[in-house]
């Protein structure tokens, strides 16, 4: 009777396993940390668009002149508007 060895043994499976899972605790948080800065690099293109936009409309207005109803606004609440750092390159 011929023995017909068609397949992996279970050492075998147990093994690409074990090195599967090596390689998953070892990629998890490299890729976290990549969709952590993909995160704050979308923040911080979102956050220079809103400043690009008011110093654009701030231009704007002073062509036409009617920058001044616009450079005399108080913002009543301060925080509405916080921009801290430097304009990425």
């Amino acid at each position: 009777m011929k023995l017909n060895k068609k397949g992996f043994t279970l050492i075998e499976l147990l093994a690409v396993i074990v090195i599967l899972a090596i390689i998953m605790l070892i990629a998890t948080p490299t890729i976290l940390n990549v969709i952590e800065d993909a995160r704050q690099g979308a923040a911080r293109s979102s956050a220079m668009g809103y400043v690009d936009a008011i110093e654009k409309e701030i231009m704007a207005k002073q062509v036409t002149g009617d920058a001044g109803d616009l450079m005399n606004t108080t913002i009543t609440d301060p925080g509405i508007i916080s921009i801290r750092g430097e304009r990425p390159s």
